[in-house]
């Protein structure tokens, strides 16, 4: 009986009642509050990488598919040329737009008397018939105006876009520079011009098969003299 009391006032005396004590105390009420705290912050660390990672991936989207339209090309070369129709900020359709009309009006105004039958196809198969008559009206001979009995074979004209501008769909606004030199080198002509067109181009379709055909027709197209160099 004697023994019990012994060995507790011996516990209390050495100390480790209160050791033990501070213990059983820390991990009652202690550790598993560090535990929560814890587990509170790597769960919070968590939800903050696991938002970011949903906000990057938000940023990302529309996943953009890169849609490859064959423009123009030629059977007898062998090499392509890429372009990406990107120029114009978040509009690809206009940016393709961009492209064709920009080339239509380098193949209209540009001469080249060994070139004149391709020019002739090219505005063809790129414009109204109305379009295409009045080109052919302004190529031909009877024409006193017409860049064959202006220019004939010695002198070739090259055309440098300056500016485009689409005041509304399907309308552009072409600022070029015509410059027309003979054989010796020789400027005949240098002027910068104005052209308004109107043209009509298919939707960009990512599910369109192989092989089919990409339209753009010009089906208006005026040009006014805004400046002649050589005059000046």
């Amino acid at each position: 009986m004697d023994s019990a009391p012994s060995s507790l006032q011996e516990y209390i005396k050495t100390g480790e009642y209160f050791i033990d004590a501070k213990k059983w105390y820390s991990d009652k009420y202690i550790d598993p509050f560090s535990e929560r705290t814890y587990l509170l912050f790597l769960c919070g660390f968590v939800f903050i990488l696991l938002c970011t990672l949903l906000l990057n991936i938000r940023f990302l989207l529309p996943i953009v598919i890169p849609v490859k339209y064959s423009l123009f090309s030629s059977s007898y070369q062998n090499t392509v040329q890429i372009s990406k129709a990107d120029h114009i900020k978040n509009n690809p359709l206009l940016s393709i737009a961009d492209i064709m009309v920009r080339r239509y009006l380098i193949n209209r105004e540009e001469y080249d008397y060994s070139d004149l039958k391709r020019q002739f196809t090219f505005i063809e198969n790129n414009s109204t018939r109305i379009i295409y008559k009045e080109f052919y009206n302004y190529m031909s001979i009877d024409n006193q105006l017409s860049p064959v009995l202006r220019y004939q074979q010695s002198v070739r004209r090259k055309v440098n876009i300056i500016s485009t501008s689409y005041p509304s769909p399907g309308e552009v606004v072409v600022v070029f520079e015509s410059i027309a030199k003979n054989s010796q080198g020789e400027i005949f002509e240098n002027m910068v011009w104005e052209a308004k067109l109107n043209f009509d181009i298919d939707p960009i379709n990512v599910n369109a098969a192989d092989g089919t055909k990409f339209n753009f027709i010009v089906s208006n197209y005026k040009i006014s003299l805004l400046e002649d160099k050589i005059k000046k």
